[in-house]
């Protein structure tokens, strides 16, 4: 296992009031954080991630991308990434092998893993757990073998969206909506658990790479490429306010804008900013 120690620079920290009359503060921050990087996950020279989540309860890490030349989601233990002493042959909790898997999120109240495919999304449900099964090889495919535990697909959501999906979110904390976000330029809510499209949300002008709920879910961030962050009232279902000062003079070729808030829901973290110091 690597430590590395890195100092993360000109991060954009955007502070949010939701009140009749807004204020938004910017800085830039040095901030030191401590990475762990365990050896043994890898996915190749020219193989991609595209996502991880950490589920709410810290037990597992699901990772997206390309893994021998395979498109696929690797569910392991987070405990065997962070210490590693962690009996190496548990390590692995599901492999799911599926087309073009761009991002994926645990829900916050029930073992539900939503995935976004292409224009689809795929909802697995956590359907069993195999105590017995303890000795599944890092390199096994779902194809064959057995794993401990078992997701399997029971939703594909009537996407409304024509073109890639490149974030998903669920709403906290009980996971009422599900939020997707599009190159298509649009933002999709769903209803949950009806699992069905409710709103379609539009005003971004370019490629929408990124969304995040608040901490109370009454607001929804979104990032595109059209240089701006847009904040969404839960309730109305309309814009509350456009932030773009941060974003002038970027450039457009990044292939994922994705967004986070803080905890106590008062700011919201930024990637893609120009120090403009």
């Amino acid at each position: 296992m690597v430590n590395y120690q890195i100092v993360l620079d000109f991060v954009s920290f955007v502070s949010f009031h939701h009140h009749r009359e807004k204020t938004i503060l910017l800085k830039s921050y040095y901030h030191k954080m401590r990475l762990i990087k365990p050896e043994w996950i890898e996915h190749g020279p020219k193989e991609s991630l595209s996502s991880l989540h950490i589920n709410p309860d810290g037990i597992r890490v699901a990772l997206a991308g390309k893994y021998n030349a395979v498109d696929c989601i690797r569910i392991f233990r987070l405990a065997s990434i962070l210490d590693e002493n962690y009996q190496t042959q548990s390590r692995l909790l599901c492999r799911i092998d599926t087309q073009c898997p761009l991002c994926v999120r645990f829900a916050y109240a029930s073992d539900v893993l939503a995935v976004a495919s292409r224009q689809n999304l795929l909802l697995y449900h956590l359907t069993a757990t195999n105590p017995n099964v303890v000795n599944q090889p890092v390199q096994t495919s779902s194809a064959f073998g057995d794993f401990p535990e078992t997701w399997r697909l029971r939703t594909s959501l009537s996407s409304g969206h024509v073109a890639d999906i490149l974030d998903i979110a669920w709403c906290p904390p009980s996971d009422r909506y599900l939020a997707s976000c599009s190159i298509d330029n649009h933002i999709c809510i769903y209803s949950w658990p009806a699992a069905t499209l409710l709103t379609t949300l539009r005003g971004h002008t370019g490629l929408v790479k990124g969304l995040a709920w608040d901490p109370t879910g009454l607001l929804l961030a979104t990032q595109a490429s059209d240089r701006t962050v847009k904040v969404w009232s839960s309730k109305t279902w309309q814009c509350e306010q456009t932030v773009k000062e941060p974003f002038d003079g970027c450039a457009e070729s990044t292939s994922f804008l994705r967004l986070d808030w803080s905890p106590d829901g008062t700011m919201f973290t930024t990637a893609h900013a120009k120090n403009n110091k």
